[in-house]
């Protein structure tokens, strides 16, 4: 079965789809929690780190200087071409 060649960009906007993702279900199992009278049921958010080194936040930092330098390299090509 042949290989397929995965660009890391695609590979760190998915991280960081299924970073939003879990947000969104940790926040479902707080309310659920709340309602049944369990746990903490904050039913809010963890705060983000700011900190770069969290490698969520990492992601989106590399995943926005991808698409910084995709633009760049297009508008060089462009450029030349003309």
């Amino acid at each position: 079965m042949p290989k397929l060649k995965t660009d890391r960009s695609l590979l760190e906007a998915a991280l960081v789809a299924f970073g939003h993702q879990l947000g969104d279900v940790t926040l479902a199992i707080a309310d659920i929690k709340r309602m049944l009278g369990k746990g903490d049921g904050a039913g809010r958010r963890p705060k983000p780190s700011s900190d770069p080194s969290v490698p969520l936040h990492g992601a989106k930092i590399a995943a926005g200087q991808c698409r910084r330098s995709s633009r760049v390299k297009q508008q060089r090509q462009r450029s030349s071409l003309h």
